[in-house]
């Protein structure tokens, strides 16, 4: 009889069956594969030769059952910790990171946003002397809407951020 083990076995599009016997066709003598669909149920038959052969999926080819012990186990690599401050940093090293960017600037502090579509938030820098000098924007329609808000938005505007 041919070489077979027996066990868990995964088809080439990923369906699991369980080989339990190799036997043989009582008129033929060819030798056959009695498996379990696991998925499916119920028992199965095949004839060795169909079970060995190869088939042709999405451009490669692949043995139709493979043993779960022939298949080669890959390596997840996770990447390194990205350098310096990200987002996976903890809220002190931002903060640090905040202050030193913008020491001796009582004028520059942290604005929260919060975005409805997305359910996003967090802080940028804002500055308490908006469209002067000191904090020129460059955007024009911004610059026409504060001059005529400008009431307003002096109301608006958050304290420093000390």
């Amino acid at each position: 009889m041919p070489q077979l083990k027996l066990g868990r076995y995964i088809d080439f599009a990923g369906n699991e069956y369980e080989v339990t016997d190799i036997a043989a066709h009582s008129q033929t003598n060819e030798k056959m594969i009695i498996y379990y669909a696991i998925a499916q149920g119920g028992l199965l038959v095949c004839p060795f030769s169909v079970w060995s052969e190869t088939e042709n999926h999405n451009g490669s080819t692949l043995a139709r059952f493979t043993h779960i012990d022939d298949i080669p186990k890959t390596e997840i690599i996770l990447p390194d910790k990205p350098e310096g401050i990200n987002k996976l940093s903890p809220p002190q090293e931002k903060i640090d990171l905040f202050l030193s960017l913008f020491s001796g600037r009582t004028n520059v502090y942290a604005k929260r946003w919060e975005s409805i579509k997305t359910g996003k938030s967090g802080y940028s820098p804002d500055c308490s002397s908006a469209w002067t000098p000191l904090c020129p924007k460059h955007d024009s329609i911004h610059t026409n809407i504060v001059e005529r808000n400008s009431a307003a938005v002096r109301r608006t505007a958050a304290p420093p951020f000390r």
